[in-house]
């Protein structure tokens, strides 16, 4: 709960400087579709006059080519099938030589604003997380021009997939902006417009003839939204990559606990090696009272050590730098891959002062994640890492997998600086937290073993069907209808993304939710619209703080703050049935009616 009161506090003070934008999509939209009725009109001057009428049929300004050339490319390649399947009529044929320009711009009208839903469909199938208003905000910055606005996405979410024609999720986007646009999508035929074999080559064209301009100063509150769940996205790789890299023995017997409770991903080294180092220091100096082994990581629970992780992150940049803002926090942790080194340069770069130490930040950063140990975290991150970081980092880079004595050989590099002192603030359980503890340790169980049935049977029929064996790393991302096993490959689903499941999908294979729901979509057949799938889910685990998930790994000996937490959610529960008390809901109104006042 805390957690959400401090990020609704954070958006409601960023309102108050003014950061965020109070323009209207009708505005937005207005501006773009100027851009576009500007393009038809070079276009209807430079095409011959058999072609104007087909202009309205099919010259969509869609494509891989600037606008203009878009409009009449798309209008040559229908007369030419037009032509092919003997439908061109001969009226067509007749010179509109004598055509005044307002009869000529009379054609276009509603192939303009056809055009304009074909290009926002395209860019939001395109873009996880990515509203209807935030694609009309880049179309109208990229002045109309697809690959141009794609670009700029692409630059403010530093995506590392690149936009090329021959991604499979380039082809199934055109074809719901083919279905948007209601043109048969046999005719929707892009590859003309690619000029070589090389698929990258309509984008270099793209930023070739886009002429940068000014960042604007203040953006819609949703665009932060929007990038704060592409980096949870990331950060969720992070996790995913940090995990495949410790020996599986090891993640199950032991650092599963360490990993789930403080292998944050914020520090001075790259995100997966703090994943990683985190984990090892946290298991040396706070081990456990009890042996406690796993085969899965439930997804609800690193969901929740993620989103700390990010808070976190976030947290530690504007400690550092208060004239940030959480948007721009953001896109800088996106920008240099949530290496805080060089956030820090980039930030200094452009003239941004520091106003506090790095061991104040990070000690901020470590309360805002909910670490179980602040004060020890900021020796970690600004004394051990950093004296030992050769070490280290040289023993990292020499082992893919880090094998039980490697990580015996870091736990020995962490143990010979001083460790706390146990907890002196033993905090008991009362009987009805006891019970929630106990509770959720035999749900956890529970679970465990029908899951462990079912991937093995998976697994087993895997291995008949393609004479291949595996081994299990762990399990990791289950839910109650699907088991995942980890592939590093990236691809859209539909059920996932309205589910805020974090799985990652293969780019290239078929599966279910690849393409037809978002087809669905697109022809207006799907009872659920873009903006509903970028909203569902997404923000599902980015206002996390103590979590009941957190039983499974409750340890007296070292979590007494926890302790007090559920103490106090077990009181609650017998006081007020669970929910919330009528003064934190009076905080939460007044904080959301302020926000959505200054946003609206």
């Amino acid at each position: 709960m805390d957690a959400g009161l401090r990020r609704i506090h954070e958006a409601v003070c960023d309102v108050r400087k003014r950061n965020y934008s109070r323009e209207g999509v009708g505005s937005i939209r207005s501006a773009v579709m100027s851009y576009i009725h500007g393009y038809y009109k070079d276009a209807l001057d430079r095409v011959p006059p058999s072609l104007i009428p087909l202009i309205k049929k099919a010259g969509f300004c869609f494509g891989f080519l600037d606008p203009v050339s878009n409009i009449i490319a798309n209008t040559v390649s229908f007369g030419r099938l037009m032509a092919e399947q003997g439908r061109h009529e001969k009226k067509r044929k007749r010179s509109r030589a004598g055509t005044s320009n307002n009869e000529k711009m009379n054609i276009t009208g509603d192939i303009e604003a056809r055009s304009l839903e074909g290009l926002v469909v395209f860019l939001t199938s395109y873009f996880r997380y990515l509203p209807d208003e935030e694609a009309l905000r880049y179309l109208r910055m990229s002045k109309a021009d697809l690959l141009v606005a794609v670009h700029l996405i692409e630059e403010d979410r530093d995506s590392s997939d690149a936009f090329n024609i021959d991604l499979e999720t380039t082809k199934i986007s055109t074809t719901c902006a083919a279905l948007c646009l209601m043109r048969p999508i046999d005719t929707m035929d892009l590859s003309d417009q690619q000029g070589t074999e090389d698929p990258r080559e309509p984008m270099i064209h793209a930023i070739a003839r886009f002429a940068p301009t000014a960042k604007e100063t203040s953006f819609p509150y949703e665009l932060e939204l929007s990038l704060t769940k592409v980096l949870l996205d990331r950060i969720h790789g992070f996790y995913l990559k940090a995990i495949s890299c410790v020996a599986a023995p090891c993640l199950r017997s032991r650092h599963h606990r360490s990993l789930l409770k403080a292998g944050h991903c914020y520090g001075p080294f790259d995100p997966v090696t703090n994943i990683i180092l985190n984990s090892i220091w946290y298991d040396t100096v706070f081990p456990p009272q009890h042996k406690f082994e796993v085969n899965m990581i439930c997804d609800e629970s690193l969901a929740i050590t993620e989103c700390r992780s990010l808070h976190g992150l976030v947290r530690f940049v504007k400690a550092l730098f208060p004239a940030l803002t959480t948007y721009d926090a953001t896109r800088y942790l996106l920008t240099d891959n949530a290496r805080l080194d060089r956030v820090v340069s980039r930030a200094m770069r452009e003239g941004y002062c520091s106003s506090t130490s790095q061991a104040d930040a990070y000690n901020s950063a470590a309360r805002a994640a909910c670490h179980p140990n602040p004060a020890a975290l900021v020796k970690l991150a600004t004394v051990i890492l950093p004296g030992e970081e050769e070490k280290l980092k040289s023993l990292l880079e020499a082992k893919r997998v880090l094998s039980a004595d490697n990580i015996q050989t870091i736990s020995t590099t962490f143990s010979q600086y001083d460790l706390p002192s146990k907890s002196v603030r033993v905090q008991k359980l009362s009987s009805h937290a006891k019970q929630i503890v106990s509770a959720k340790m035999k749900e956890f169980k529970a679970h465990q073993s029908s899951i462990d049935r079912r991937v093995e049977a998976a697994l087993k029929k895997h291995a008949e069907d393609e004479a291949k064996d595996y081994e299990l790393l762990v399990i990791c991302g289950v839910n109650a209808e699907m088991i995942f096993i980890v592939l590093h490959l990236t691809g859209r689903c539909f059920h996932c993304e309205r589910a805020g499941a974090k799985v990652i999908h293969p780019s290239s294979e078929i599966y279910l939710g690849r393409s037809t729901r978002f087809e669905d979509m697109a022809r207006g057949d799907n009872s659920m619209c873009n903006d509903e799938l970028a909203d569902s889910g997404g923000l599902k685990t980015v206002f996390v703080d103590t979590s009941e998930d957190d039983c499974i790994y409750f340890d007296p000996a070292w979590d007494a703050d926890f302790a007090m937490c559920l103490n106090k959610r077990a009181k609650r529960q017998d006081d007020h049935g669970g929910g919330i008390t009528r003064e934190e809901a009076n905080r939460i109104s007044a904080m959301l009616q302020e926000l959505a006042a200054c946003t609206g």
